[in-house]
């Protein structure tokens, strides 16, 4: 049997914890996600994009865990990488999480522009929201090919090979990506440079634009024989607080 003291203390628990929720919604403002979206965006196929989100939020934690290991010059890339994996306190597991999670972020991030395609999600009033998920699109790709290439091992230097010789056929428009761009700094550094600073940077300003039309547009109403491309801001049964599994937002289980 359960004591009553045993219940006090549970009860004691959960109210400070709903309390410390409480404190942490007003404080970072959660009650505000919780506006109308329908109840479809709540499956998996709308599910795609934030998927993909989390799995950046994993890249960039532990890409900053790896960057601590990382040389970024030709002499001693590879042989930094061996360290990191064979003497860095848990740096082979940092490294597989990291690698994997890109797999599946590239994975998620084509699913998702598909389902865009599929529901016609990027018609009136939404092609420019279109246009910034394709600049979203190519700077995961970004990321990958220069994740590749800081292996240097054979596969990151075959990468680093393309790269050059995209670089030429690009002409003026790809003189960054080409060694004589800089003849003090290897090509390798900068492609480390972007790989942490500049790509990221890009990612984070479109993913805010991104994320700023969709709150403004709505989700894109089901594609129905009679469905019309409009915004659907302010409509739906269900709640965005929902929708990114928040739950305990004041506002959720209102009308």
């Amino acid at each position: 049997m359960t004591s009553p003291g045993a219940d006090v203390s549970t009860e004691s628990l959960t109210s400070k914890r709903n309390s410390i929720a409480a404190v942490l919604r007003e404080r970072l403002g959660l009650d505000g996600l919780a506006y109308p979206v329908p109840e479809y965006a709540n499956s998996i196929g709308y599910l795609l994009g934030g998927i993909t989100l989390a799995g950046f939020v994993i890249l960039f934690v532990t890409g900053i865990y790896l960057a601590q290991f990382y040389h970024p010059h030709p002499a001693d890339a590879h042989t930094s990488v061996v360290a990191l994996v064979t003497t860095v306190p848990v740096g082979d597991l940092v490294r597989s999480v990291h690698f994997w999670t890109a797999q599946i972020v590239t994975v998620t991030v084509l699913l998702h522009m598909l389902r865009v395609l599929y529901r016609g999600a990027y018609k009136r009033p939404r092609e420019v929201n279109w246009y910034i998920g394709l600049g979203l699109l190519a700077t995961t790709l970004g990321l990958v090919f220069t994740g590749s290439v800081l292996k240097f091992d054979q596969e990151g230097l075959e990468a680093l090979q393309h790269n050059s010789e995209a670089a030429e056929v690009i002409g003026a428009l790809g003189g960054w990506f080409s060694a004589e761009f800089s003849r003090t700094v290897p090509l390798l550094t900068r492609l480390f440079n972007g790989h942490v600073t500049i790509l990221p940077m890009l990612f984070a300003l479109l993913f805010f634009a991104h994320a700023f039309l969709v709150k403004q547009h709505g989700i894109s109403p089901k594609p129905t024989a009679d469905s019309i491309s409009r915004s659907t801001a302010g409509e739906g049964s269900s709640r965005f607080s929902r929708h990114v599994g928040l739950p305990g937002t004041a506002s959720f289980y209102s009308p």
